[in-house]
């Protein structure tokens, strides 16, 4: 059986040249984990690839990581949990999956990034300076199982639209 995506079109492909899929069973997954977290939010990592033609950016894994407190209106990583996670995927995929971003739920609110989320994922594009993606990508899952991707560079935000 094949996996399905839902391909995104951005718009501004002078910033960012990509195109993005994202596979459906990454949105269920965190689809169930906003169901089960109720009024709290959570949130993970994305892993994905770019296509051999570097055209394409496939995000096909969401994973989870606890935070230290759980918080109604904030969601604030174990920096040292992901690490691990990003580290033990990238070998156990030989070098196949790569750290591409977040993912975070905003229960019962829209999905829409707030003044901090921009500022933790430009901040994190920073400091993760790669060479393979240099951008970062927060996926936000809200009100309604609404759904925002926002794309950052080093500079700032690129670009926000509603996917789902």
């Amino acid at each position: 059986m094949t996996e399905k995506y839902i391909s995104i079109e951005l718009t501004n492909k002078e910033e960012f040249p990509y195109s993005v899929v994202i596979k459906n069973s990454l949105i269920c997954k965190i689809e169930k984990e906003y169901n089960q977290a109720r009024y709290f939010e959570v949130g993970g990592i994305l892993l994905g690839r770019i296509s051999l033609d570097r055209k394409t950016i496939f995000i096909d894994n969401a994973e989870t990581v606890k935070s230290k407190k759980i918080y109604s209106l904030a969601y604030i990583r174990n920096g040292k949990k992901a690490q691990k996670l990003i580290n033990y995927i990238w070998r156990a995929t030989e070098g196949e999956m790569n750290y591409l971003g977040e993912w975070h739920t905003h229960p019962g609110i829209a999905p829409i990034p707030s003044f901090r989320d921009r500022n933790t994922i430009i901040e994190l594009t920073k400091e993760k300076d790669s060479n393979y993606f240099s951008f970062t990508i927060l996926l936000i899952m809200g009100r309604n199982k609404k759904m925002t991707i926002t794309i950052s560079s080093k500079k700032g935000i690129i670009e926000c639209i509603h996917i789902h």
